[in-house]
């Protein structure tokens, strides 16, 4: 059920109501601020018209030159720094399933607005010139980063390593990945689900015969031997 303001105030308001005046840390007391202003944000946005017009602006415009110049301020200037707890707060705030909601109908009535269309494609049209200097230096840049990160021992490689990590433990985006390649989760005869014909390979030797990928995918074709392909649907119960 989606919360009103007033309830996320009295919530909040009820977590420090037995406190000290004094209890909020500085931690605290901004993380507080943050989550305030991005409710006012909010209610401002879908109450006022020429509020929501002019932000529709403002992020239709933003380039990549602008996310480059806003990277470089919070490398380097002390004031733009995030504190661990506020980082700790957004990553929470990014999992809350209401925010994804709401985030996720913004951008989709920001996307159909005629207004931000246009912006948009105007702010994107220097990405189909080939002979600019933005695309060959975006060009130039992209190919020193892949080989950074394909290089043993490089920061770009930790990275690149530890967002693969994060990917791969997020069984969400396995399932995006395995729908986009037009995969389906297999049934097998030890009584697993597995999410791709992949998985149950890799894994069919613990529990008494090794099966290839080759094999198991034919197997299902036919449902032969206790193997079958399950819907989507049926793999997405057993998470919850």
């Amino acid at each position: 059920m989606k919360k009103s303001i007033e309830q996320i105030n009295a919530e909040l308001k009820a977590l420090y109501e037995n406190k000290e005046p004094d209890y909020l840390e500085e931690d605290d007391k901004r993380i507080l601020s943050y989550e305030q202003r991005g409710l006012n944000f909010k209610e401002r946005y879908n109450t006022e018209p020429e509020f929501k017009e002019k932000m529709q602006d403002a992020m239709a415009s933003r380039d990549d030159d602008w996310r480059e110049n806003v990277a470089k301020a919070n490398r380097e200037n002390p004031k733009f720094k995030r504190s661990e707890a506020y980082l700790e707060s957004r990553k929470k705030l990014k999992a809350d399933p209401e925010h994804r909601k709401m985030m996720a109908k913004r951008n989709k009535e920001m996307a159909k607005d005629p207004k931000w269309i246009e912006a948009h494609q105007r702010s994107r049209q220097v990405i189909k010139d080939h002979d600019s200097d933005w695309y060959k230096n975006i060009k130039k840049a992209n190919q020193k980063r892949s080989k950074l990160q394909a290089t043993e021992g490089t920061v770009e490689r930790e990275k690149f390593m530890a967002g693969r990590r994060r990917m791969q433990a997020d069984i969400n985006w396995r399932i995006n990945v395995a729908k986009i390649k037009g995969g389906f989760p297999v049934n097998t005869p030890w009584g697993i689900l597995y999410i791709s014909v992949n998985e149950a390979s890799k894994d069919s030797a613990n529990h008494g015969k090794h099966y290839s990928s080759k094999v198991i995918r034919s197997r299902c074709r036919d449902q032969a031997e206790g193997f079958s392909y399950a819907t989507w649907e049926e793999f997405e119960k057993t998470l919850t």
